[in-house]
This record gives C-alpha cells, structure tokens and sequence, in this order.
C-alpha cells in the first residue's frame, strides 16, 4: 500500500527540475501518471493472460497522493534554496557597498 506512495514521490519531486510546472498541471500529472501504472499493469495482466496484477482506485490515489508529496517536498527545498541565495546576495551586496 505504501509502496505506491513511495514509487511516486521522485515522480513529483523531479518533474519540476525538468519543466515548470504549475499546481494544477502537477495535479493533472499526478493522475495522470497514477492512471498510467494501473493501465500499464491491466494491458501486462491481459498479455500475459495471468492474473498478475490486480487493477485498483485505490492505487491511483496513492500514486497521486506520493507525486502531490514530491511536489510539496519539491517546493519546501526551492524556497530553502532561494532562501539561501537571497541572503547570499544580501550579503555580497553589503560587502560591496561597504568597500567602496
């Protein structure tokens, strides 16, 4: 069950490095890729002609819900970097400012 979560955390963490993506797009994304892993797996079930994986909403949920934690996670480590960057500037531009 977790599983699923932690499959799709890189998915929303690293999509953002890639493109720049929007909180809507993102959600679209993250049903998106949830609905692909389970269509993936029934057309792999069907060829196979095995019952090797069971189809299930539930699954796409927690995809979505491990690409909508690599988002926000995502977002927590841009704003601490631009955090970071911010007061580097700051800092460069009293050092300047105070040499001249």
């Amino acid at each position: 069950m977790y599983n699923n979560i932690l499959l799709s955390v890189p998915f929303g963490f690293g999509l953002p490095f890639l493109r720049k993506v929007s909180f809507k797009r993102m959600f679209l994304a993250g049903v998106m890729f949830g609905l692909a892993i389970e269509g993936a797996q029934m057309v792999l079930s069907l060829l196979i002609r095995a019952g090797y994986r069971t189809v299930d909403v539930n699954d796409v949920l927690l995809n979505f819900i491990g690409v909508m934690l690599g988002y926000g996670c995502y977002r927590l480590f841009a704003a601490i970097v631009r955090g970071i960057s911010r007061d580097k500037k700051r800092g460069l531009a009293a050092l300047l400012n105070t040499a001249v």
